[in-house]
């Protein structure tokens, strides 16, 4: 009997707990160091890559969430895209689940771009991009009519030195550091009968510095690419009161297929 208890109490815990207010840094770009070459020529990719997640608050409907963060390793869906504007500059996107957009410029100051680059190109660039997110995210309790909502933004930036060589014609390998800064806000909500209640407003900042290493199979009107990863994540609250999140560096390992025009 007293092993059934406990598996009936694990149950309703586990479809009682709420889940967390996250954002998601992305640690994979999947960004190659050649330019399209021409205007209006470009790509698109539906991605995986691997992230930190960021964990803002524990639970949108308690009425006292924990705000402690915390950050993890985890992945995320999401699409990139790139479309040249000069011969040797693009403009550049990507995002994630729970991840900010990205929008930004990539400058190729050595070597070919894609359409006319061949066996034996070597190609440095580098890129930089302004991030954003505006979301938000509701959720009703699984046992009771109490609900939760949270806002979500956050506003950064990246910047990458990405140097690329052909081996092949079709093989293009890359490396690379990179730097991202994030700034997070939330407001959350508790809804219990018809009062809504705002129960915590964390702010924070983060910064990720990592390498890159990927290489990209290059066919005539498509692309392969698998990219790994190293990564230091560092994140703290910053109101109501200061506190640092655990220290998070690991590998991770992304990869995407696109299409060329």
């Amino acid at each position: 009997m007293r092993h059934f208890q406990l598996v009936c109490t694990s149950i309703v815990l586990f479809f009682s707990t709420a889940c967390a207010v996250n954002v998601k840094m992305p640690v994979n770009r999947l960004i190659s160091p050649e330019a399209q070459g021409e205007l209006a020529k470009g790509q698109f990719d539906l991605r995986w890559v691997g992230v930190a997640d960021v964990e803002l608050a524990n639970n949108k409907t308690s009425a006292t969430p924990n705000i402690d963060p915390d950050v993890s390793e985890d992945g995320a869906i999401g699409v990139g895209a790139g479309i040249g504007i000069l011969r040797n500059l693009d403009f550049y996107y990507h995002t994630g689940d729970d991840s900010p957009s990205h929008y930004g410029l990539k400058w190729q100051i050595l070597g070919e771009p894609r359409m006319t680059a061949k066996e034996g190109n070597h190609s440095l660039a580098i890129a930089a991009a302004y991030a954003n997110l505006s979301e938000t995210e509701t959720e009703n309790e699984t046992f009771g009519s109490d609900s939760g909502r949270a806002k979500i933004r956050a506003e950064g930036h990246e910047a990458l030195l990405l140097y690329g060589y052909r081996p092949r014609n079709h093989l293009l390998f890359y490396a690379g550091p990179y730097y991202y800064f994030l700034e997070t806000k939330a407001r959350i909500f508790r809804t219990s009968g018809a009062v809504e209640t705002n129960t915590a407003n964390p702010k924070g900042e983060g910064t990720q510095t990592g390498l890159l290493l990927g290489f990209r199979y290059i066919a005539e009107k498509g692309y392969i690419n698998l990219e790994s990863g190293y990564s230091k994540t560092e994140f703290a609250r910053i109101s109501p009161t200061k506190m640092d999140a655990n220290e998070f560096d690991d590998f991770f390992f992304g990869g995407s297929m696109g299409m060329t025009w």
